[in-house]
């Protein structure tokens, strides 16, 4: 397809299946098209979050939240494990127990 959004809710299916690898390529793939899409890379970072990829994840995050993708679940679930996102600043884990 040429279609990003295509392989994204194909992404999303695998996703739900938990089939996390084969959700990530397809996420991928439809960021090839629409490299900027928020929603690409917010769902991509849930899927790593599942994936316990916690940098990549962040990193995914980060993007997903600078180009202003409003879902907070993502952030929440990088804070549970004690991961900050700050706008403007590189994530940090905390050192808060």
């Amino acid at each position: 397809p040429k279609d990003a959004f295509a392989y994204g809710y194909y992404a999303i299916y695998l996703y739900k299946l938990k089939r996390y690898e084969q959700a990530l390529q397809m996420f991928d793939k439809g960021l090839e098209i629409q490299p900027n899409s928020s929603e690409l890379l917010y769902n991509k970072g849930l899927t790593l979050v599942r994936m316990e990829r916690w940098e990549e994840a962040t990193t995914v995050a980060r993007a997903a939240y600078a180009r202003g993708h409003k879902l907070p679940g993502l952030r929440a679930m990088l804070a549970r494990k004690g991961i900050k996102l700050a706008e403007g600043a590189a994530p940090k884990k905390s050192t808060a127990t």
